[in-house]
C-alpha cells in the first residue's frame, strides 16, 4: 500500500482552512488525479520576498537562522516526525539563538488580509497559518515559533506562537483520519458545491454509458427540489444586485465614478479591441480554417427539466 505523507500546508487543506486547496483538491492530487500547479510568477516573488523578510528578522533580533538567510529547508527532503512517518514538513527556518531552538515561519500577504491579523506579538493570526506552525513545531522539538509576516509593502509584524500539544493531537487525528478514511481506501471526501467536487465528478464520470434511471428515491428528489428553490432565490438576489448597480450607474452618469471616505465605485470603459469572426472566416476560406481546426472532446452537460406543478 502506498505510504501517504501530510505536510504543513496540507493539514490546513484537510481542515478546510486553506483557501487555495480544498480537501477534495488534496485528495485528487495525492491520488495523482490532478497535477500540482506549476510555479507561477506570484509564487516565485513570494519565495524571493521570504528571504528578504528572514534577513530583516535576523538583523533585528540578532538570531542565528538555519538554514541560512537566503535558503530554506529542502522541499524534496522534508523533516519527519520521530513517531509518525506520515507527519512531515519543511518549515522556513530554525532559530538557534539560545539554549532552546525555535522556529521561524515567514508569510507574505496582501494588504486586504490585514484585518485577519491581530496586534503583534500576541494577537490572532489566520487559522491556516496557526495550524501550519503547530504542525511544524514537533518536527524540530521546539516549544515556540515566531511568525514573521509582511502585509503589503509597509507593514511588518512578528507574532510569537507557543507550542500547543492539545492542538497537535487534534491535527494528528485529523490527518490520520484523512489518510485512513480517504486516501488508503480511495474514498473521496464528501461531495459539496465546490469547484473541486465538480472537477472530481467530471473526472470520475466523464461520459454517460447507460439509459436514464427511473427513480422514486426521496433523498435525491429532495436534492432536486432544493436545487429548484435555490435557483429561484439566486435569480431574485441577482435581480436585486442588478437593480442596485443600475441605480448607482444612473447616479454616476458620465463621470468615471464616485468616491468618499467609505471607498470608491468606478464605471469606466475598457479599451477597444478586436476579435476573430471565426464563422465568417471559415465561410470565406474553408480550406484555411480546416488547417487550424483542433479536436475538442465532448463534455457532459447537466440539465434539469421539471414538470409544472
Amino acid at each position: 500500500m502506498k505510504a501517504y505523507r501530510i505536510s504543513g500546508t496540507e493539514i490546513g487543506s484537510i481542515l478546510g482552512l486553506n483557501p487555495w486547496q480544498s480537501p477534495m483538491d488534496l485528495y485528487m492530487r495525492k491520488l495523482g488525479l490532478i497535477d500540482r500547479e506549476p510555479e507561477n510568477e506570484a509564487m516565485k516573488w513570494g519565495i524571493a520576498a521570504e528571504h528578504v523578510v528572514a534577513r530583516r528578522y535576523a538583523r533585528e533580533t540578532k538570531a542565528k537562522l538555519y538554514p541560512g538567510i537566503d535558503e530554506g529547508f529542502d522541499y524534496s527532503n522534508p523533516l519527519v516526525h520521530p513517531e509518525y512517518p506520515w507527519w512531515t514538513g519543511t518549515p522556513d527556518r530554525q532559530i538557534n539563538s539560545g539554549p532552546e531552538v525555535g522556529l521561524l515561519e515567514v508569510k507574505i500577504v496582501g494588504e486586504r488580509m490585514a484585518t485577519q491579523w491581530g496586534e503583534a506579538p500576541a494577537g490572532d493570526v489566520p487559522e491556516q497559518y496557526l495550524t501550519q506552525v503547530a504542525w511544524y513545531l514537533p518536527l524540530i522539538n521546539a516549544e515556540w515559533a515566531d511568525l514573521a509576516v509582511q502585509i503589503g509593502n509597509r507593514d511588518y509584524r512578528v507574532y510569537r506562537i507557543n507550542r500547543d500539544r492539545e492542538l497537535e493531537d487534534q491535527l494528528r487525528d485529523a490527518a490520520l483520519a484523512f489518510i485512513q478514511n480517504h486516501l488508503e481506501p480511495q474514498i473521496p471526501p464528501a461531495i459539496d458545491g465546490s469547484e473541486s467536487s465538480k472537477r472530481y465528478l467530471n473526472y470520475k464520470y466523464p461520459a454517460d454509458q447507460g439509459p436514464i434511471l427511473e427513480t422514486t428515491d426521496n433523498g435525491i428528489l429532495l436534492e432536486i427540489e432544493g436545487r429548484r428553490t435555490a435557483k429561484a432565490a439566486l435569480k431574485t438576489w441577482e435581480e436585486r444586485v442588478s437593480a442596485y448597480e443600475n441605480t448607482i450607474k444612473a447616479y454616476i452618469g458620465e463621470a468615471a465614478g464616485i468616491k468618499g471616505e467609505w471607498g470608491k465605485v468606478t464605471w469606466t470603459k475598457n479599451k477597444d479591441g478586436q476579435s476573430l469572426d471565426y464563422k465568417a472566416m471559415a465561410a470565406a476560406h474553408p480550406d484555411v480554417a480546416a488547417q487550424f481546426m483542433k479536436f475538442k472532446p465532448g463534455a457532459r452537460v447537466f440539465r434539469v427539466n421539471l414538470k409544472e406543478a
